[in-house]
């Protein structure tokens, strides 16, 4: 584990990537593995991630890391209490999903200021960041889509101010009274 606010999180000087969540088959870190083979390999983009989070695939992951000969590029860091912390010092946040639930990371993704890509997957994320307006959206399971969308951020940053504000459409004051209504109609 590395030591949360002791040390920079990426070494460096490249495209930082941050991706935060259970190491589950449905967060799909093999597409962003491969999304990655893609950007050194063939469209030669110098980048970084670093992944958070502990899971039953961890293995398989790490595996694939080793055979893709990504080690210097992809780094597995387990849980860390803190995830805003790697978040905030990326310059972009993926999720690589098959499925999500609301999708909670991408709002605090957002009120840090980063720019987001995800994929298109079933619930949350083109609610969050629509496509092209706060985040850019790519196929599910399509690591090419998903290393051109990295490719299009890294050129096309959205203004964090704007990434901030959409963050602040999610906060309770503005969600809680929303579940209230939903509570009462469905009595």
């Amino acid at each position: 584990h590395y030591e949360e606010g002791k040390k920079k999180w990426f070494k460096q000087d490249c495209l930082k990537i941050s991706a935060v969540g259970h190491s589950k088959k449905h967060k799909n870190y093999p597409n962003l593995i491969n999304a990655i083979d893609i950007l050194k390999n063939k469209r030669k983009i110098n980048c970084q991630v670093i992944i958070a989070g502990e899971g039953s695939e961890r293995n398989k992951i790490e595996a694939l890391i080793h055979q893709k000969k990504l080690t210097n590029e992809i780094t597995l860091v387990g849980y860390i209490s803190n995830p805003l912390s790697l978040i905030e010092e990326s310059d972009l946040f993926v999720l690589s999903s098959s499925y999500e639930g609301f999708g909670m990371v991408i709002v605090e993704a957002l009120s840090l200021g980063k720019t987001v890509v995800s994929t298109d997957c079933p619930s949350g994320p083109s609610e969050i960041i629509g496509d092209n307006e706060f985040g850019y959206l790519c196929r599910v399971d399509n690591p090419s889509d998903l290393a051109a969308k990295i490719e299009y951020a890294k050129e096309n940053n959205i203004d964090p101010e704007k990434l901030i504000n959409r963050s602040k459409e999610f906060s309770l004051d503005k969600i809680g009274p929303l579940y209230e209504e939903l509570l009462d109609t469905s009595n």
